[in-house]
């Protein structure tokens, strides 16, 4: 009896969550900024590429793409590899503006800064990237690229995102950290193994070697290390 009412709320749950696992493939796309001609900073992930390790594939790349005076060039700010270190690098608009990367990586806006306080964001997050100490790598749990986006983000006024739960690295901290969360709206106390996250746009997270487990609130969703973010896409954050 016990082992078959529990089978029909698996199975309920699997029906309830599976139509809401496509939502999570959406978001702000680069594209459609394609009309903004001023200044701009977009905070931007994509799945990590298939050329990198096999356990390295459930997880998300986050990186910079900023433009810091109307119709002037736009620079990348990332570390791209195990192996590349800081880069900051002027792109083609069209590439700004792609909505995949590395040929079948769908790419997602998740901060975007305008206007005046971009122009001044942009040269402090130009700045603070070429100081930052990139001599330490790891795929997992980090110091890794997501380490840098929370690390810039969390340093330039004004400039905010929300980060994918799979962003791994984003709350690395050694040997305590306790700092403010990517979207400025809570705060997370993590060390090396465990750590937690309470904010609004965050809802509550707990981190465990890297892997993020969590409940959004706004809007409503479910984080589950190595699958999509199940509930509704999250917008780009940000002014």
């Amino acid at each position: 009896m016990l082992r078959d009412t529990t089978s029909r709320y698996a199975r309920a749950l699997a029906l309830l969550l599976v139509p809401l696992v496509p939502a999570a493939c959406r978001g702000t796309r680069p594209s459609s900024f394609a009309d903004h001609d001023g200044p701009l900073i977009l905070v931007k992930e994509a799945g990590i590429p298939g050329s990198e390790p096999w356990y390295t594939h459930f997880a998300t790349h986050g990186w910079f793409d900023l433009r810091a005076e109307a119709g002037g060039p736009w620079t990348r700010v990332e570390i791209s590899s195990p192996y590349s270190g800081m880069r900051i690098d002027e792109i083609a608009e069209w590439q700004a503006l792609a909505d995949e990367r590395w040929d079948d990586r769908d790419v997602r806006v998740r901060g975007v800064l305008t206007g005046a306080k971009a122009r001044e964001a942009a040269r402090d997050l130009l700045e603070r990237a070429a100081a930052y100490d990139d001599d330490l790598y790891r795929a997992i749990p980090g110091p890794n690229s997501n380490t840098l986006v929370a690390a810039l983000v969390d340093a330039v006024p004004h400039l905010r995102t929300t980060m994918h739960h799979n962003a791994v690295g984003k709350d690395f901290a050694t040997p305590v950290g306790f700092a403010r969360t990517p979207s400025k709206t809570g705060a997370r106390l993590d060390t090396p193994v465990i750590g937690v996250a309470l904010a609004l746009q965050e809802g509550v997270e707990l981190h465990l070697a890297g892997l993020s487990f969590g409940v959004g609130i706004w809007p409503p969703r479910l984080e589950i290390p190595f699958v999509p973010e199940i509930g509704p896409a999250v917008p780009a954050t940000g002014e």
